[in-house]
């Protein structure tokens, strides 16, 4: 009976109010290609978004939805929701990133494991990280990361490379891939909603988790910005995930996060609530 309840309290409604401009957007993961690297196989565990704003020179205010929604990183109509609105910092965790692949230098390919665990993304921009109705890409790490590792140095007895935290013989290149998409994660604007990231979304990047490039200026300073109009239409054939209500621009609204609709999270629900349950019992 218990566990019939907690079941319910999982897949319940739990609800925020808050006031925001604009319906909120649409963005998929991806890992950023690497020379001689396959993806085969990816997901990632995106526990909770938090929308920081300003709202004077002094005071910083921000408040956390709590998503806890499976991403297939292979999927192109996997994504989540992130609010509309011009925001000073949009701060994305995420419980786990697994990815499965292959790494080929010259005639040898050699399979590899990795996870990373509690991985904290603060997103930024030049001026403010403006989201809009549109559809976006999280490209985690930098084109070719992997590009000055040498996976031979990495392999086990069984041909493999497994990146874990707790691996004493891959550590290296843990912190290394694990530095990368912690600092490096960029937000790009799928403005032809094919799931890829071309030269001309590439130039105009919408907020990224790299320091520096923030600074430089250039980050969140759109095509838009540039021209007298833009080409890009709103979306209008995506439905919205996890039940959430957006109304006109400068609206209250009122929306709702619990276990996520989309299918790859409905297979895992049942882990979802486990943890949820694991969660509960510690607290009390």
């Amino acid at each position: 009976m218990s566990f019939f309840l907690y079941f319910l309290s999982c897949v319940g409604d739990k609800t925020s109010e808050g006031t925001i401009v604009g319906n909120p957007g649409k963005v998929g993961a991806i890992v950023a290609d690497s020379d001689g690297v396959v993806y085969d196989n990816g997901s990632v565990y995106l526990d909770s978004i938090t929308y920081v704003k300003q709202e004077n020179d002094e005071y910083l205010d921000e408040f956390t939805v709590e998503v806890e929604d499976v991403l297939d990183l292979m999927d192109i109509d996997s994504y989540f929701e992130i609010k509309g609105g011009e925001w000073n910092s949009v701060e994305l965790e995420f419980e786990d990133i697994y990815v499965e692949g292959t790494h080929s230098t010259g005639d040898e390919n050699i399979g590899f494991t990795m996870i990373l665990d509690d991985i904290f993304i603060e997103l930024q921009a030049s001026q403010s990280v403006t989201i809009s109705e549109r559809m976006y890409i999280l490209e985690m790490a930098q084109p070719n990361y992997f590009a000055d590792i040498s996976f031979e140095e990495f392999v086990n007895e069984d041909g493999e490379v497994e990146i874990f935290e707790d691996n004493e013989e891959t550590i290296d290149l843990f912190q290394i891939i694990d530095e990368e998409v912690q600092g490096q994660t960029t937000l790009f604007e799928d403005s032809d909603q094919d799931g890829q990231i071309n030269d001309t979304e590439r130039a105009f990047p919408v907020a990224t988790a790299d320091e520096e490039e923030v600074t430089s200026g250039s980050v969140g300073v759109g095509s838009d910005d540039t021209t007298e109009e833009s080409s890009e239409e709103p979306l209008e054939d995506i439905l919205t995930q996890n039940n959430q209500e957006g109304t006109d621009e400068n609206e209250s609204y009122t929306y709702s996060t619990g276990c996520s609709d989309s299918r790859l999270t409905m297979a895992l629900l049942p882990v979802i609530c486990f943890i949820r349950i694991r969660r509960n019992i510690k607290e009390t």
